[in-house]
């Protein structure tokens, strides 16, 4: 654009002179210049209309291609295919967190209408028909009244467990003493669920360090050894087994935990982590998926294998 106007001022100039001569190939240099401008300022527009139309059509494969013998339309191209990508992945997150919430909503919209119905069909029929009612039927009606409301409490308390999470305090911890306190408490569960000695296990690569937070990490993964040894004493192995290995995995850990249980319940193996599904009784089913936002908070994931009536593989990278 500065060559257009340079040129176009010096032709004018050398017109005004009388210099003809020298003012036509100036004149022609600034024609070339407007014509490479137009051609520029044609292809941002081709650039911006496609950019434009791929985001109307939701084309979440879009490119757009730049110019390699044009520097700025090529960073342009890049900055736009980043936008892009940024939208596309944003979408695709709000997408999936609508999709997940409304399940969560119909399974808690299931649990308190199965919890409120005893309480509402009791209470409606003493109401009406109070004389039916001995002492003794009321002091049965009125323990089921509040069975049933303690049940919605803790189903409302698990709840506000899995929206109340805080955020991570993230230090530097040192592997080994870390891991050798999270042993003493899972160990706990281990004898009283009266398995022998020997059944849990750690194995830890030395020199191991790496930045979490020390209480909501243990908890996740007390979580999943309680739930690998709570599988074991069921599933009545000669030698039950849960064994946990951390490695080093980039600037990060890897923790795998193994166990020879009976594997996931039929109820859970589409989803393992659907909260609110529970086989324990008394349970609140918010575990597992517990286990999981605690740790997506440190920046990592788990993953489960199931090997049914073989045990179960827990992979969790932070």
């Amino acid at each position: 654009m500065l060559a257009l106007a340079l040129f176009s001022a010096w032709a004018g100039i050398l017109y005004a002179g009388g210099r003809y001569a020298l003012a036509l190939p100036v004149a022609s240099v600034a024609a070339g210049a407007g014509v490479a401008l137009g051609m520029r300022i044609k292809r941002l527009i081709g650039i911006m209309a496609d950019y434009m139309a791929g985001l109307e059509m939701e084309d979440s494969s879009m490119r757009i291609e730049g110019d390699r013998f044009d520097s700025d339309i090529r960073e342009m191209a890049e900055s736009m295919n980043r936008i892009a990508e940024t939208y596309f992945r944003n979408r695709r997150d709000l997408e999936t967190r609508k999709l997940y919430y409304d399940r969560i909503l119909r399974v808690m919209t299931h649990e308190m209408r199965n919890s409120i119905a005893p309480v509402a069909s009791l209470s409606a029929d003493i109401a009406e028909h109070p004389e039916a009612y001995s002492a003794e039927d009321l002091h049965e009606a009125i323990g089921i009244i509040r069975d049933s409301s303690a049940g919605i409490n803790r189903f409302l308390d698990s709840y506000r467990t899995l929206t109340h999470l805080p955020v991570p305090e993230k230090v530097v911890l040192e592997g080994a003493p870390f891991f050798r306190q999270l042993y003493a408490s899972c160990d706990v569960f281990r004898r009283n669920l009266s398995l022998p000695e020997g059944t849990l296990s750690f194995r830890l690569a030395e020199g191991i360090r790496f930045e979490a937070d020390p209480a909501l990490l243990s908890q996740a993964l007390v979580n999943i050894v309680k739930n690998s040894l709570e599988s074991v004493a069921e599933c009545g192995s000669a030698s039950p087994s849960v064994e946990m290995k951390v490695t080093r995995s980039g600037e990060g850990i890897a923790i795998i935990i193994d166990d020879n249980g009976g594997g996931l319940p039929p109820s859970m193996a589409a989803d393992p982590f659907q909260p609110f599904v529970t086989t324990k009784e008394g349970g609140s089913g918010i575990g597992l998926f517990l286990t999981r936002q605690l740790i997506r908070l440190h920046g990592g994931d788990i993953r489960i294998a199931d090997h049914p009536g073989r045990g179960l593989t827990v992979s969790i990278g932070i």
